[in-house]
């Protein structure tokens, strides 16, 4: 038996009443990590511990195609000043900048730490990304670290 998981999406602004009917999204194949609206809110972007990446039409909540990368996604985030840039993060430390539009990788690069977050800065020329271990004895004091690109 395949079990497919799914996330609930509230189709509606801010202001509205949250009472509206909830749209639920089915595709996901595992527990969904990370979602988000690209820029002109007219897609979602849904990661999975099985890593997937989905991509879902805001309007239709229909499928417009996804991704099966190797490694549990951690988070998913769209660059704000370039509309077409997502960057994704994978439990294995991978971080990955692609174009969602064509699906072209443009950097792809890896740490042995886990990497849970990444974000874009405002202007997007730079990104952050949230690497977690214990730290060494040594390091114990310092806390997390947080990369900036």
């Amino acid at each position: 038996m395949k079990i497919i998981f799914a996330f609930l999406l509230i189709l509606g602004s801010v202001s509205a009443s949250l009472s509206q009917e909830a749209v639920i999204l089915y595709g996901n194949k595992g527990n969904v990590n990370s979602v988000t609206f690209s820029p002109h809110s007219k897609t979602i972007v849904s990661g999975d511990e099985k890593g997937n990446l989905i991509f879902w039409d805001v309007s239709t909540g229909s499928k417009i195609y996804s991704l099966e990368t190797k490694n549990n996604i951690t988070s998913v985030n769209y660059s704000h000043a370039d509309l077409a840039l997502l960057i994704y993060t994978s439990y294995n430390g991978e971080v990955t900048i692609m174009k969602a539009d064509s699906r072209e990788i443009i950097k792809n690069f890896s740490k042995k730490d886990n990497s849970y977050y990444a974000v874009f800065s405002p202007d997007g020329k730079q990104f952050a990304v949230a690497f977690t271990r214990e730290p060494t004895e040594k390091d114990k004091d310092k806390g997390i670290r947080i990369n900036y690109f």
